[in-house]
């Protein structure tokens, strides 16, 4: 993850990103961050600024910018138990899919402004889901269980996205996996689910919010 600092210099011109999106793909008002350490200039419209620090790509340390996350279970009182996000596999054959999520839980952890004693669920499109505890004793977070992402989804008996899907069209799926999750995981014997240590009592009266953003 790359830390930004943002200079509150807005200028009309074209976003060196242009993500999907892009609010300035012809001039428009943009904002200028410098990358860090290198102070490197990069003009950025306010959409795709939100990309990347909801991607957990750039953090802005105490610029108010809080981030974003595809979902969180919330209790009956509004505070996170589960924060999920999904992603896909960064692309090469290199790029080893266990030690890449590790990294992401890391990050997420420690420059993310995540929340302590909260559950992290990573789910790989066309990959495995990841979930860890997130504890304010570690800057490690605890790698509670790994499952084949089609495997989750078949468990708890709902339709796992199609495969080659994009991330932004997951959203009904993960919505449905999360529902049965707080229905019916706490009551299961399935072993993945039964490793995450969520206890009944905590999902009485849970929420689903998607887009969630909170305080750490």
């Amino acid at each position: 993850m790359t830390e930004i600092r943002t200079t509150g210099v807005y200028v009309i011109g074209e976003c060196n990103l242009q993500l999907e999106g892009c609010l300035a793909v012809d001039p428009a008002p943009i904002t200028v961050v410098k990358l860090q350490p290198s102070g490197r200039q990069v003009n950025v419209c306010a959409s795709c600024l939100q990309v990347m620090l909801d991607r957990q790509e750039w953090s802005a340390p105490g610029a108010g910018i809080r981030p974003r996350y595809d979902f969180a279970i919330l209790s009956k009182d509004g505070g996170p138990i589960l924060v999920l996000e999904v992603k896909r596999k960064p692309m090469g054959r290199e790029v080893d899919e266990q030690n890449w999520a590790a990294a992401f839980a890391r990050n997420i952890a420690v420059h993310g402004g995540f929340p302590a004693n909260v559950y992290l669920m990573l789910s790989v499109l066309d990959g495995m889901t990841y979930v860890w505890f997130v504890s304010p004793r570690s800057p490690y977070p605890l790698l509670l269980t790994a499952v084949q992402t089609a495997d989750a989804f078949s468990d708890l008996g709902v339709q796992a996205p199609t495969p080659g899907l994009a991330e932004e069209f997951a959203e009904s799926y993960y919505r449905e996996f999360l529902r049965k999750l707080v229905a019916e995981g706490a009551e299961t014997r399935l072993p993945w689910i039964e490793k995450i240590g969520l206890a009944k009592s905590s999902l009485t009266g849970a929420k689903i919010e998607s887009q969630a953003s909170f305080a750490a």
